[in-house]
């Protein structure tokens, strides 16, 4: 792994936030802007073919492909977000490496490569938005060439006079950190931690929390998304009726794992990232011993500074303990109440309600 690299990428980075942050007040929200997107005619007529229960996996599966999140659940799009695989909704690197791969193992030569990469460049032109899939495919054509690192900067120089950044600045930082990480030699696990680094700086940007499990959990499913995506996109067109059941079948084990580290991740206590946290978590990894121990100290003193009472639940407090059907939120609903849950001190804390049902007067 190039160290100089990568910390280069962590501090180009971090200017961009900075750029980003004079141009907004306290989030990063209006830069989430949506681009436009395209419908597959095939998933919306293959809607009246399946169940109730297999409609939300049917458009989870168009959304995999094209970008289109607006028809997903609330409560889905969360589990994804909490889990750090946002970018599944966003076709790009990801996408393209994990369709590719089988054709690059075919072919060889690089002008053959190149050639293919060209021809999916020029398709992508007539597609609407999709600016992470183009700025993916410019770098890897580009890389044929001149080399990982000099064809990825000189691609993103390029998409930067396209007009890149100035149309979607979030998605180019996004793309240029984990781009830059992969491209810095990182392998094995040491990658999954710079990754994980990268989370927890996006954490602090935006003021989220992050949990510690992701460093497990997030490789683990990245590895079985990266493996079943190429067979979704096979299966999804024409979308036959075998083709639809086998990859809804796939798609009931990929969220049934997503759905499992949710909820194993929400039982955890999760971090509230500051400025510390994140040098200290840094130079850690940097193996930069004596300012990793200065950062702790400072950190200790940062800790637990929430003062509220810890919560002693009643004795005759009502428990909810029905099948959980939805979360959102902080919000837990189950089959028999509601459960609200709240961090306070490190530790997580429920408040359960029962469910109200609804009266219905007899009409004589």
């Amino acid at each position: 792994m190039n160290r100089n690299w990568i910390i280069l990428v962590f501090i180009v980075t971090g200017l961009l936030f900075l750029i980003l942050k004079t141009h907004e007040k306290r989030t990063l929200v209006p830069y989430f802007k949506a681009e436009r997107s395209f419908k597959l005619p095939h998933f919306t007529e293959a809607r009246s073919r399946v169940s109730a229960s297999e409609l939300s996996l049917l458009e989870l599966w168009e959304s995999m492909l094209t970008g289109r999140v607006a028809p997903l659940d609330r409560w889905l799009r969360k589990e994804y977000k909490a889990l750090a695989l946002a970018h599944v909704f966003t076709p790009s690197g990801f996408h393209l490496s994990a369709v590719l791969w089988p054709l690059f193992f075919l072919l060889r030569k690089k002008k053959s490569k190149a050639y293919l990469l060209a021809a999916i460049g020029a398709l992508l032109l007539l597609l609407p938005g999709q600016s992470a899939l183009k700025r993916m495919t410019l770098i890897k054509f580009n890389q044929q060439f001149l080399g990982l690192r000099t064809g990825f900067l000189l691609a993103l120089a390029a998409d930067i006079l396209i007009g890149s950044f100035s149309s979607s600045p979030l998605g180019f930082t996004y793309s240029f950190l984990f781009l830059g990480i992969i491209y810095s030699g990182a392998r094995g696990l040491t990658l999954f931690v710079w990754f994980f680094i990268a989370q927890v700086l996006i954490a602090f940007i935006q003021g989220n929390l992050v949990s510690p499990l992701l460093l497990l959990i997030s490789p683990f499913i990245n590895s079985v998304l990266a493996i079943a995506l190429p067979f979704l996109f096979l299966l999804g067109f024409p979308l036959w009726v075998w083709q639809l059941k086998t990859g809804l079948a796939i798609l009931k084990v990929l969220q049934f794992l997503v759905s499992s580290s949710y909820s194993l991740v929400m039982k955890f206590p999760l971090w509230e990232v500051n400025a510390v946290l994140l040098l200290f978590i840094i130079f850690l990894l940097l193996r930069q011993g004596r300012l990793a121990c200065l950062m702790c100290l400072l950190l200790t003193t940062d800790l637990n500074t929430d003062n509220r009472k810890i919560p002693v639940p009643g004795s005759y407090d009502w428990v909810a303990s029905g099948r959980i059907l939805k979360v959102v939120d902080q919000k837990i609903y189950r089959e028999d109440g509601i459960c609200k849950r709240e961090l306070i001190r490190g530790m997580w804390f429920e408040t359960c309600s029962p469910r109200r049902r609804s009266r219905k007067k007899k009409i004589s």
